[in-house]
Parts: C-alpha cells; sequence; structure tokens
C-alpha cells in the first residue's frame, strides 16, 4: 500500500533565468502559429534529408541558410524528427520556438527564432544540438547580449 503524499515544500526556489520567461507570452494568434510551426516542421524535413535545402532559402537569413547547408552536407539530421515543439513572442514581436526532436531514439533540442520582415517571415536563428557535445548555431540568438531583459 502507498503512503499517503506529502507537502515537502509550498514554494519552489526561482530559477536562475526565470526572469527571460516574464518577457515572453505565449502566442495566441493562430495564423501566427501556423507560420511557427510550418516553418519548423519545414526546417526539421530539410535537415533530416527528407526536403530540398533549397526549399527554405526564401525563408531564412543568408548566416543561417549556410548553417543548414552545412549540416544537410555532413548529414548531422540524418533521422530527425520533431517530438513537440513551444512557441512563443516576445516583446520585440520575434516568435521563439522550442522544439524537441528525436534521432535514433535520443533527445535532441532546437530552438528557432523567427521574425517578420516586410516581404513576410524569415528564419533568423537556429540553435541545434544534434550530437551530444556540439551545439550549432546561427543568427542572433548565441549572442549572449540578446537574452538580457
Amino acid at each position: 500500500m502507498l503512503e499517503p503524499s506529502r507537502t515537502i515544500a509550498t514554494t519552489q526556489a526561482e530559477l536562475p533565468l526565470a526572469s527571460l520567461a516574464r518577457h515572453c507570452e505565449p502566442i495566441r494568434n493562430d495564423d501566427v502559429q501556423l507560420i511557427a510551426y510550418s516553418l519548423t516542421v519545414a526546417l526539421v524535413e530539410v535537415l533530416a534529408g527528407r526536403r530540398a535545402p533549397q526549399q527554405l532559402q526564401d525563408w531564412a537569413s543568408v548566416e543561417l541558410f549556410e548553417l543548414i547547408i552545412r549540416l544537410c552536407r555532413n548529414r548531422r539530421g540524418d533521422g530527425l524528427r520533431l517530438r513537440s515543439l513551444r512557441i512563443q513572442s516576445d516583446q520585440r514581436g520575434a516568435i521563439e520556438v522550442a522544439a524537441h526532436l528525436t534521432q535514433d531514439g535520443q533527445s535532441r533540442a532546437a530552438a528557432v527564432q523567427i521574425l517578420r520582415r516586410d516581404q513576410g517571415w524569415l528564419i533568423t536563428g537556429l540553435t541545434i544540438a544534434l550530437r551530444p557535445d556540439v551545439v550549432n548555431y546561427a543568427g542572433p540568438s548565441h549572442n549572449p547580449q540578446a537574452f538580457r531583459p
């Protein structure tokens, strides 16, 4: 028989980066969610080799597209699958996507930044860990100054 549950603590200590979460809100606009979902799925499909990288050329910044080409050429994303997404926007209007990925039975992580431009949406940042000891990144999200409130 299980013993009754007990309350160990009534409050939880604030995490070191918790202040960053206060500046983000969940996206409620269905159109924005759809574009974030569609671009992230397309990005994962390109990295996995199921879609041609050129299909993202008009949707990605130059720096990001160069990273995508390099990862595809090295076949780092083979077998990559999207497991779940968390979509949010910050006060500047950027869309940020946290993606839980799987590859060969192992969990992987990616963060994608999407910005609205005059001509439409553009993927401007990617931070992705396809191997435990290597994090690849492109765009402003790898700049530590970009994360300061």
